[in-house]
């Protein structure tokens, strides 16, 4: 429901409360002061502001597989041939 101490801390970069005020602030972030001088930030009002769409357990375990073209067999001799044993060496 609400953002703890160090997730305060670690979404403003800021360690006094006043400081932290200050970049919630800048940020567009509501919060309020509690009784202790401590600040209440609502996690969804971070999520909101930022951005922060939920990933799905399905969508962060896919993984992509990297581009690669084919070789082309263009007659030409290129030096990863001999190095992955393709072609030998003339002469």
């Amino acid at each position: 429901m609400f953002l703890n101490a160090q997730e305060v801390r670690d979404l403003t970069g800021r360690q006094r409360v006043t400081a932290q005020a200050k970049a919630l602030d800048s940020m567009g972030i509501p919060y309020r002061r509690r009784p202790d001088g401590t600040l209440a930030v609502l996690r969804t009002a971070v999520e909101a502001i930022l951005g922060g769409d939920t990933i799905t357990p399905k969508a962060a375990s896919a993984k992509s597989e990297p581009k690669v073209r084919p070789p082309v067999d263009d007659g030409r001799v290129h030096p990863w041939d001999y190095a992955k044993g393709r072609k030998k060496k003339k002469g």
